[in-house]
């Protein structure tokens, strides 16, 4: 009889097992260790920070320390990595993974001591938001990307300014900044996890509004304090108000234990966001209401006005990638996800926070 009793003891345990997963849907698992590893990660509020530790060292730190480098780094930084993704047309997942560790890069930066041995490294490439970009995006793309950009190609797009050896000694400064965790995980990572679970036509109509509107929170020093779940959730949850997406038609699939108490404030702050850059009243009407028929919305959006976020028209089409635009590209790097290309977005100003040039196939960032 005992021989008997163990594999039935194991058939039960995985009749409930399985059916804990249909219950919670096939993307459960998936969705919970994504989620725990962005609880588990240390990025934070950089810029809280930087700020922090520039006033506590403001009577002896000298002005190239990474903690009074890191606000301007940020924000250059970002622009150059999003103009790089137009560029070589990269996924979603690629570019935010790489926002996310230029994020850790800078915090972790302000608290380096000047005793490390590595201080000199990292405090100059702190400062030089360009090629820290760079190099963010080349290690992201060893993860992220099927083909990853050649070194010798990327010299040319930057006019020589930065030789081979350059950018693998910032790769080398970063890595050990950050002490080799380059577990990143981005709001559209879990966004998509999310999407997964909820109805193929509802999925059709707000996936590129949610990419969107994770651009613009990822663009915003004001979204850095929400973890990157609540960045998800508030991102598919304007999506749908721009879609007159009933509450009821996207509740269920974002699961109860994903939800936290900031997601409202999150929620409230990148409503504000996508109103500066739209040049919205925030609370003013949302696009139409997306059509039955699974065809995407043909709502008309406001121009982009100035901001320290690009413009990103809510136009659903998909036409980006034709021949025309595909030619434009380096090396054509491509993945299965979509493209924060595809929403259109217009390069930001040329002032504080932007880099000249940078447009897709131009040859150069104009730095």
């Amino acid at each position: 009889a005992g021989r008997w009793i163990r594999p039935t003891q194991a058939m039960a345990s995985e009749r409930d097992g399985r059916a804990a997963r249909r219950a919670r849907g096939h993307w459960g698992g998936e969705l919970a260790e994504v989620v725990k590893c962005a609880a588990e990660d240390e990025v934070g509020d950089f810029l809280a920070t930087a700020e922090r530790c520039a006033a506590a060292g403001a009577a002896h730190l000298p002005e190239w320390h990474p903690a009074h480098a890191a606000v301007v780094s940020r924000s250059d930084g970002v622009d150059i990595l999003f103009q790089v993704c137009e560029c070589y047309k990269v996924g979603n997942e690629t570019i935010c993974s790489s926002v996310v560790l230029l994020d850790r890069f800078l915090a972790r930066a302000c608290l380096f001591s000047q005793d490390h041995p590595n201080f000199r490294e990292v405090a100059r490439l702190a400062r030089d938001a360009p090629l820290l970009s760079l190099a963010c995006f080349l290690i992201m793309c060893k993860f992220r990307e099927r083909v990853c950009p050649l070194l010798v190609d990327l010299e040319a797009i930057c006019d020589g300014r930065w030789s081979v050896q350059d950018v693998r000694s910032a790769e080398a400064t970063i890595l050990v900044a950050v002490d080799w965790n380059l577990r990143c995980v981005s709001a559209v990572e879990i966004a998509n996890k999310i999407l997964a679970g909820a109805p193929a036509p509802l999925r059709t109509h707000i996936a590129q509004q949610v990419d969107c509107m994770v651009e613009v929170a990822y663009y915003s020093r004001q979204m850095l304090r929400f973890p990157a779940t609540s960045v998800a959730v508030a991102a598919i949850r304007h999506a749908a108000e721009r879609l007159n997406v009933p509450d009821d038609g996207f509740g269920d699939f974002i699961p109860a234990w994903v939800r936290a108490a900031s997601d409202k404030e999150a929620l409230a702050t990148l409503r504000a966001c996508f109103a500066a850059v739209h040049g919205e009243a925030v609370g003013a009407p949302p696009a139409e209401a997306a059509p039955e028929d699974g065809a995407p919305s043909s709502a008309d959006s406001p121009e982009g006005h100035e901001s320290e976020v690009p413009s990103c028209p809510m136009d659903l089409d998909d036409g980006y990638e034709d021949e025309e635009h595909l030619g434009d590209s380096p090396t054509n790097v491509t993945d299965g996800y979509g493209r924060f290309s595809s929403c259109s977005c217009d390069a930001p100003d040329k002032g504080v926070g932007a880099v000249a040039g940078g447009s897709a196939g131009a040859g150069g960032w104009g730095v």
